[in-house]
C-alpha cells in the first residue's frame, strides 16, 4: 500500500498503532467524505428552497454506497462509526424521497421509498411516506396494503401496534374509500331525478315544447289513475300532489286527505 500511494497526488502516509493501521493526509477525500458533503450542501439547497438541486446532490451523496458501511471491517472500534454512517444513508434515502414527494415525483418517490423499507422495514416514517405517496397517486388500496404490512410486521416482531400517526392514515383511508357517492335526489310528482349541474340559460327550440308538453299530458294522465285507485281502495284522494308545467290553481292541496293518504301508502 506504501508504494501504491507514493503515485497519489498529495502527502499520504500509513501509520501503525496499537489496533492496525491508519492512512494520514491532508488531501484526499473517502467515500464517506464526499458523501458527508454531498448531503449538507442537498440541506443548505432544500432551505432555500431549491428543491430540484437538493434532489439532485442527494442522488450523488448515495452514488458513494455501494453497500453497508465499511463492509467486512468487525473491528470494535469501527462499529459505531459504521453505525453512523449507515443511519446518515438511511436519513438521505428518507429525505431524497421527501423532496421527491414535494417536487410532484410521486413515482421516484415509491420507487425509494419500497427499497427503503427493504433495508429498515420496521422504519415507520418511510411507512407513512410511502403511504402518502400511494395515496397522492390515487393509489389507496395500495397505501392501505403498506400500513397492512407493516402492521403485521411489527406484530410478529414486537408484539406491538403503529403508532398514533400510522393509524390516523389507516382511518382516513378507510373514510375515503368507504364513503359513499352522494347523489341528490328529487322526488317530486314521483319522480326520481339524479341532480345535473345547472345548465346555461336558452331558449328551448320547439321539440323539446313538444317533450315538455307530452311529459305533462303523461303526469296529468297518471295522476288521475292513481286518484281514482285511492278512491276504489276507500282512502280518498291523495293529498298534495305538484305537476310540473301546470299552473298554481291546478295544485290540489288537501291536508286532511293527505293524513290518510300517509297512513295507508306513508309519506
Amino acid at each position: 500500500m506504501r508504494r501504491n500511494l507514493r503515485s497519489v497526488p498529495g502527502d499520504l502516509t500509513i501509520d501503525r498503532n496499537r489496533i492496525g493501521y491508519q492512512l494520514r493526509g491532508d488531501h484526499f477525500e473517502t467515500d464517506a467524505d464526499c458523501f458527508e458533503r454531498e448531503v449538507r450542501t442537498a440541506d443548505e439547497l432544500i432551505a432555500d428552497g431549491r428543491l430540484a438541486d437538493a434532489a439532485g446532490r442527494l442522488q450523488q451523496a448515495l452514488a458513494h454506497w455501494s453497500g453497508p458501511a465499511l463492509d467486512g471491517l468487525n473491528a470494535k472500534e469501527l462499529r459505531a462509526h459504521a453505525a453512523r454512517l449507515d443511519e446518515l444513508r438511511l436519513a438521505a434515502m428518507e429525505r431524497l424521497a421527501t423532496t421527491n414527494l414535494r417536487l410532484g415525483r410521486h413515482d421516484r418517490a415509491i420507487a425509494e421509498l419500497r427499497a427503503l423499507i427493504e433495508i429498515e422495514p420496521l422504519r415507520e416514517n418511510v411507512s407513512i411516506l410511502l403511504m402518502d405517496a400511494l395515496a397522492d397517486s390515487g393509489r389507496s388500496i395500495d397505501s392501505l396494503t403498506v400500513y397492512r404490512s407493516y402492521r403485521d410486521r411489527l406484530r410478529a416482531e414486537l408484539g406491538v401496534e403503529p403508532g398514533p400517526v400510522a393509524k390516523a392514515r389507516e382511518r382516513h383511508l378507510l373514510q375515503s374509500l368507504n364513503t359513499p357517492t352522494q347523489v341528490a335526489v328529487d322526488n317530486r310528482a314521483g319522480v326520481s331525478r339524479l341532480a345535473a349541474p345547472p345548465a346555461p340559460h336558452r331558449q328551448p327550440d320547439r321539440a323539446e315544447i313538444n317533450l315538455d308538453g307530452n311529459i305533462t299530458h303523461h303526469l296529468e294522465t297518471a295522476y288521475a289513475h292513481i286518484r281514482a285507485a285511492f278512491e276504489l281502495l276507500g282512502a280518498g284522494r291523495p293529498g298534495y300532489v305538484e305537476l310540473p308545467g301546470l299552473p298554481p290553481a291546478q295544485t290540489e292541496q288537501r291536508p286532511a286527505v293527505r293524513r290518510t293518504y300517509q297512513h295507508h301508502v306513508g309519506p
